[in-house]
């Protein structure tokens, strides 16, 4: 899709916001969506631990991590493009979500960048794995992993991008050269935090991270590549 025909002889309304959260931007984007003629919603930073909670014409209420809030208005083209953390896992219930009540069923109503950094279980666990160490100074993370990913996002090196996720076996390729360093830190910051290996083996798999790692608790790039490997549109 060119948006250079799309914004052709039309006024583009821009909802911004200087706050983190709970400020209500998200409605005021939907209410945008719904009353005016909005043709295109953006959703272009952010992650899982930030989104918008909205209630349809029909009454029902959403609440939008990933997918911007013009995908419960009909008809409205929608992008998750830009800064955004994207989360598979979650992205995909969402999206699940969604089509259960009706909306999203066409694809081409929600477009998705290819080069969106992608948040990933590693990334989640450094997150937790923080806390730990960190004793009873807390950080306060809300261990959605998204701190790990930003900073990996801004090295580069190490950052999965979605369209990585559509080749398998050069997914696997790159995991393995990212979790060489990432597994040591991991453990380190286990170490630090006093965990015995049975204590840390129970840890993860109390935070469903089993299906992530091997029998000696670190993670396996295959089964990371496999629970990826799925099958998100993006265009």
């Amino acid at each position: 899709m060119q948006l250079r025909g799309v914004f052709k002889n039309k006024q583009v309304v821009l909802v911004t916001d200087i706050f983190y959260g709970d400020s209500g931007k998200g409605k005021v984007t939907h209410r945008f969506a719904s009353e005016r003629e909005a043709e295109i919603v953006v959703r272009s930073g952010g992650g899982i631990n930030t989104g918008a909670r909205v209630v349809a014409d029909n009454g029902i209420e959403f609440k939008l991590h990933l997918i911007p809030v013009g995908s419960i208005v009909p008809r409205k083209i929608n992008f998750i493009t830009g800064q955004v953390l994207f989360d598979p896992a979650a992205f995909q219930e969402e999206l699940k979500n969604i089509q259960q009540h009706g909306y999203l069923l066409n694809n081409k109503y929600l477009n998705i960048d290819r080069m969106l950094p992608v948040s990933l279980p590693y990334h989640r666990l450094q997150d937790l794995s923080s806390e730990i160490m960190a004793g009873n100074g807390k950080i306060g993370t809300t261990g959605r992993g998204v701190g790990p990913a930003v900073m990996d996002f801004v090295g580069r090196y190490d950052s999965i991008r979605l369209e990585d996720l559509l080749d398998k076996k050069s997914l696997e390729e790159k995991l393995v050269n990212v979790l060489r360093l990432r597994q040591v830190l991991i453990n380190e910051m286990f170490r630090i935090g006093k965990f015995s290996d049975n204590v840390k083996k129970a840890f993860l798999f109390d935070k469903g991270f089993e299906i992530f790692i091997d029998s000696e608790g670190n993670f396996d790039p295959r089964k990371i590549a496999d629970a990826l490997n799925n099958d998100v549109e993006i265009a």
